[in-house]
């Protein structure tokens, strides 16, 4: 289909929480006694659009179990309200208001000097960064019995307070959690416990909200199309990627599930014991294709459950498709991460969204993966 290039002023927009002018009181500081300026804590931000900043490009990537990055850069902007820290949105005009398809934190920005003109590229990411860079030292039911994997899952997201969440940890197929000792960031955690179910997924969403699923969605939220026949739940693509690789091949997976064990001096220390799952049909009809799996599950009966759901067979089957936003910004804006896309007969799952924006253009990879 024709790409489409108009105008995105009005479509698309970068809001920016910063200090409103006057908005600070002088106050006593609390590590030396000097006097230091302080946010007044009522109305001391305001939500700005820069949109009109003579902004060049915008590149937003998330991907499942991966940081969600934005990246803008600005010409001769005023960067004063860009400061590390700040809140970040960039929303799409939707049939039904502004949409985000991302929300984060301003980390920092570059700037450089070419032909009298100043180039500023302004670099933020969601929460997924504080997920990956607080450690959690292991977990514990505290109990006789062991947590279940919900209860786990609100344990875990317990050592990270002040975060968003969007826990659905009923339906699916999970199993107990062991008490472990296990050291890992919180991220990793919920990384384990997804690994310990066949059903369970989870992200950081578009509005920067941390989504858990002990069963992740059943039902088609979106159809691809390339023929450019719209209707509201249509991915209008203009290119499409379809692959038969032996590389998508698991036919031997390393299991390896973190419990503990009482030491001689009665202490609490890790038991991590590795099971290896094959698929000896597999590996003959296709050569070998290697994984492993970190798992946190009490009953290790259960372990040998989940491990043969882990071996895959090669997919003939769509592995991305690409977007042109502007055929139906709607459904660009409020496609997620884990959401099923039907190709007619075939169904694929969003493993990966990035958006380039330009002035004049919005393009959406999607990339896929098995369901």
């Amino acid at each position: 289909m024709t790409i489409t290039e108009n105008p995105l002023l009005g479509r698309v927009k970068i809001d920016v929480q910063t200090p409103q002018p006057g908005r600070f009181v002088l106050g006593q500081s609390l590590i030396n006694s000097s006097t230091e300026r302080l946010a007044s804590p009522a109305n001391a931000t305001t939500v700005t659009n820069i949109i009109g900043s003579a902004v060049q490009s915008i590149t937003i990537t998330r991907n499942v179990g991966d940081a969600g990055t934005l990246n803008f850069t600005l010409l001769d902007a005023d960067t004063a309200g860009l400061s590390p820290g700040s809140w970040v949105q960039v929303a799409g005009m939707t049939t039904s208001g502004w949409g985000p398809i991302f929300q984060g934190t301003i980390r920092g920005y570059t700037q450089n000097i070419e032909d009298g003109h100043t180039y500023t590229t302004v670099a933020a990411t969601n929460c997924y960064t504080e997920l990956a860079n607080q450690t959690r030292y292991g977990a514990s039911s505290g109990t006789d019995t062991p947590d279940t994997w919900g209860e786990r899952i609100d344990r875990i997201l317990g050592s990270a307070p002040d975060l968003s969440t969007n826990l659905l940890t009923t339906g699916g197929t999970t199993y107990p959690a062991a008490d472990s000792v296990h050291e890992t960031s919180i991220a990793n955690w919920l990384d384990i416990m997804c690994a310990s179910s066949p059903t369970a997924g989870w992200f950081v969403s578009r509005a920067n909200v941390v989504t858990v699923r002990a069963n992740k969605p059943t039902g088609v939220s979106w159809y691809a199309d390339p023929t450019g026949v719209w209707n509201p739940s249509t991915l209008l693509y203009t290119n499409i990627t379809h692959a038969f690789d032996t590389a998508d091949v698991v036919n031997e997976v390393e299991v390896t599930n973190h419990r503990r064990e009482l030491n001689d001096q009665n202490e609490w220390q890790a038991l991590d014991e590795t099971t290896t799952y094959e698929d000896v049909t597999s590996r003959a009809t296709w050569g070998a294709g290697t994984a492993s799996a970190d798992v946190c599950i009490a009953d290790p009966a259960d372990v040998d459950l989940l491990g043969p759901t882990l071996l895959t067979e090669p997919l003939n089957a769509p592995t991305s498709i690409r977007v042109n936003a502007q055929s139906n910004i709607t459904a660009v804006t409020r496609a997620e991460l884990l959401d099923r896309i039907a190709f007619g007969n075939d169904q694929r799952r969003i493993t990966g969204i990035t958006h380039e924006i330009t002035p004049t253009r919005w393009m959406v990879d999607y990339e896929l993966g098995a369901i």
